[in-house]
């Protein structure tokens, strides 16, 4: 598809961007939250493991989310400064005597711009299914545990 730098289109995307923006500082601040409370689960759960090593009990194992994590914060980053980017162009455009049709530029502001719709709607979305997933594998591991306890003292 061939793409044309207008006025119309230049004037929609610099609109546009900018709610994708917020829509993503929205979602990142839930994340952030989220972000937070795993933290905070992870210092409880060291605090433990090492009240655990102290008293000669048996340390479990454990693994926490931080490579997920690091990857969102990486695409939320890439995704603001994509659209910084974009935004800067499109105004420089708009502000510029020439105005020409540059396709290259309209085919960037478009990419950015559809890849900033998919990041707001399925990011979130990932981040659920993962953090459901973590909560059902942690609930799991607990009931284990506490079969594992009874059998060993003998209650039901």
């Amino acid at each position: 598809m061939p793409f044309k730098m207008t006025e119309e289109f230049a004037s929609a995307m610099v609109t546009v961007i900018p709610i994708i923006m917020l829509v993503a500082a929205v979602e990142f601040n839930s994340f952030h939250r989220t972000l937070e409370d795993a933290h905070n689960e992870v210092l409880h759960s060291m605090s433990e493991k090492i009240q655990a090593a102290r008293e000669g009990r048996e340390v479990p194992a454990g693994r926490h989310r931080t490579r997920r994590t690091y990857w969102t914060v990486w695409a939320w980053l890439a995704l603001w400064a994509s659209h910084t980017g974009a935004e800067v162009q499109l105004i420089r455009w708009l502000a510029g005597d020439a105005r020409q049709p540059d396709p290259l530029t309209a085919q960037v502001v478009a990419n950015i711009a559809i890849l900033g719709f998919a990041a707001i709607l399925l990011v979130p979305l990932i981040q659920q299914v993962l953090d459901t997933r973590s909560r059902r594998l942690r609930f799991e591991a607990m009931v284990m545990e506490l079969e594992s306890l009874r059998s060993r003292s003998g209650t039901r």
